[in-house]
């Protein structure tokens, strides 16, 4: 009697923990079964709902969701009605996640019911799988928190004794619809339209003012919008204010956005970027913005360079080209700043590719040329940043301008 659970119902999760005792967990975006479109934003709603929600565990090691989503870009199954058993699989190998966590919703109106499944990823065997229903208009945190907290205490031992840990309710919005306006500010970020995200992302806010993401990036979306002053600072706080409702894994970078624009505590901000460079991160979007903070505020090229090559190894193993074409550029003057042309060319022919209309990369490629020294590549880069100049209206004035920048990251 006392072996027979031992031999016959062993504990499919016990082979599955790491060296810690974690397991490790990718969870991935929900398939749409309503045949309403409209709800797209569910899919990855629910599975970033449950990955902020189980983030907080101290047995689980579960990947973020930014790092799930480009993923799945380079395989472009991030819009599909649905995702395949197999692209499901490589995507948890890639985030070296032993079990992964999949499902759909189908339902009519606001009326939902959500299954969600946990699988092996080594082998795709099912481990268990449960269901929730309910109102996802009005009620979809109640709804939602439920789901969470049944695979929470499945997956926790220690939830057999005891109740979850604090819950974070604040950390997602009390509306659907400004969850939706989040979601189209963070796409139009990635776009490179900062008007359009801080509209999007202003609408989540006036919905819920307590939802801490959407303060915190239209802060971000402020910053590359040339806005330091007040909206900035308005928006920095905000984040911070609310910094205890998101995963302890984000918060390191509200306290450096923190000390940055509004106690401006250089130590801090030392202090904060190392320990975001030393934390194994897996997000492009916090590796370039702790890329840019050690030039713009530590002067420290090589650091940036450092996390720059980490979002190209992340480039390269998820075979994606990244959209976000100011990367590409703000790594290429690093680089020219480092005295790298050759580096930095690579850099530039690659963002080229992404956005080939780009002027700045076309800036940056001349002052490549100029560093090189190569008289008939800078003549032609003169002639063609002028061109390019004058064919957008501009006076003589802006084409004196452009070269100063161009010279200017050149070092000449």
């Amino acid at each position: 009697i006392m072996l027979y659970p031992r031999i016959f119902k062993a504990d499919k999760l016990s082979q599955l923990r790491d060296e810690e005792g974690m397991i490790s967990l990718a969870v991935l975006p929900f398939d749409n079964l309503t045949g309403d479109s409209s709800l797209y934003y569910w899919q990855n709603g629910i599975s970033e709902y449950l990955i902020n929600r189980l983030g907080n565990s101290g047995e689980l090691a579960v990947s973020s969701s930014q790092v799930v989503s480009d993923i799945l870009k380079g395989t472009r199954q991030v819009n599909t009605a649905s995702l395949s058993p197999d692209i499901a699989r490589i995507t948890a190998n890639k985030v070296d996640a032993s079990t992964f966590i999949t499902g759909n919703f189908i339902g009519t109106g606001s009326d939902v019911t959500i299954m969600l499944n946990l699988v092996n990823t080594e082998n795709g065997d099912l481990i268990w799988s449960t269901s929730v229903e309910g109102d996802m208009g009005s009620n979809y945190r109640s709804v939602l928190n439920h789901l969470s907290d049944t695979v929470r205490n499945y997956l926790e031992i220690k939830a057999i004794e005891e109740q979850v840990e604090l819950e974070m309710t604040n950390a997602f919005p009390n509306s659907s619809e400004a969850y939706r306006y989040y979601i189209d500010g963070l796409n139009a970020i990635m776009d490179g339209e900062y008007a359009t995200a801080n509209e999007y992302l202003s609408e989540a806010n006036e919905i819920d003012s307590t939802f801490t993401s959407a303060a915190f990036y239209l802060a971000f979306s402020y910053s590359f919008n040339n806005q330091f002053e007040e909206n900035l600072s308005r928006w920095t706080n905000r984040a911070y204010e609310l910094k205890e409702n998101l995963p302890p894994v984000y918060r390191p970078w509200i306290e450096l956005w923190y000390a940055c624009y509004i106690t401006e505590d250089i130590d801090d901000v030392g202090r904060y970027c190392d320990l975001m460079y030393n934390s194994a991160l897996h997000s492009r979007l916090l590796l370039f913005d702790l890329a840019v903070t050690y030039v713009s505020f530590l002067e420290d090229n090589e650091k940036s360079i450092e996390a720059y090559k980490k979002i190209e190894s992340l480039n390269e193993l998820w075979q994606d080209k990244w959209r976000y074409d100011i990367y590409y550029l703000e790594y290429a003057k690093t680089l020219l700043m480092a005295e790298r042309p050759d580096d930095a060319e690579r850099i530039i022919e690659k963002g080229l590719k992404v956005k080939p209309d780009n002027g700045y990369l076309k800036l940056a490629q001349g002052a490549v040329h100029i560093m090189k020294g190569d008289s008939i590549e800078i003549n032609a880069s003169v002639e063609l940043i002028r061109k390019v100049v004058r064919e957008m209206g501009y006076g003589p004035k802006y084409e004196e301008q452009s070269m100063g920048v161009m010279y200017c990251w050149a070092k000449d």
